[in-house]
């Protein structure tokens, strides 16, 4: 059997690669549907991993803190009406649900408030290039919310979402020349 025994690799094939030692150490990888739309994409590095903890649903949300007994208040800090989770957050959140709107202005196309996954792979109107700026686009939506949500918790300041739009705007025609 292929494993890592004392300080041995031992397997059946003769090239020692990650895959492998990930592979053995747990489950094979799984291909998921929303990879492509994470890492395949324009946006900033920081952007792309916060995307993909969110798609986890591991980024810590006040109701992990919670569970981890960490804090006790598990309020959304943006609009104080529900428990902070990942769904809330990034769709059900009032904060979250004016930022949307006003990005969806911004790229003249509508994006969707929730499903981001499925609906990458729907869209066959858009061109190839106008796909991959509305990805960079929402990744830099999902992480200004979480820099938002960080910073009012931590400054006690809550950014207005027409600022954080604005600013991943002017970043998105910087880049692509809109």
């Amino acid at each position: 059997m292929a494993g890592y025994v004392g300080d041995w690799w031992l397997q059946q094939q003769q090239d020692y690669t990650i895959r492998n030692a990930y592979d053995w150490l747990g489950s094979p990888c799984v291909k998921v549907p929303w990879a492509k739309f994470v890492w395949d994409t324009l946006a900033l590095p920081r952007q792309c991993f916060i995307g993909w903890l969110v798609m986890h649903r591991i980024l810590l949300t006040k109701d992990r803190l919670k569970r981890m007994e960490v804090i006790t208040d598990v309020n959304c800090v943006l609009c104080a009406a529900a428990p902070e989770t990942h769904s809330h957050l990034f769709s059900d959140c009032e904060y979250s649900q004016k930022c949307l709107p006003i990005l969806s202005h911004s790229l003249v196309c509508h994006l969707p408030g929730q499903g981001w996954s499925d609906w990458w792979t729907r869209q066959k109107s858009h061109s190839q290039s106008l796909k991959y700026q509305i990805v960079a686009a929402l990744l830099a939506l999902i992480y200004a919310i979480w820099w938002s949500r960080n910073h009012c918790r931590l400054e006690g300041i809550l950014m207005r979402p027409e600022f954080i739009v604005a600013r991943i705007d002017e970043h998105r025609k910087a880049c692509f020349a809109v």
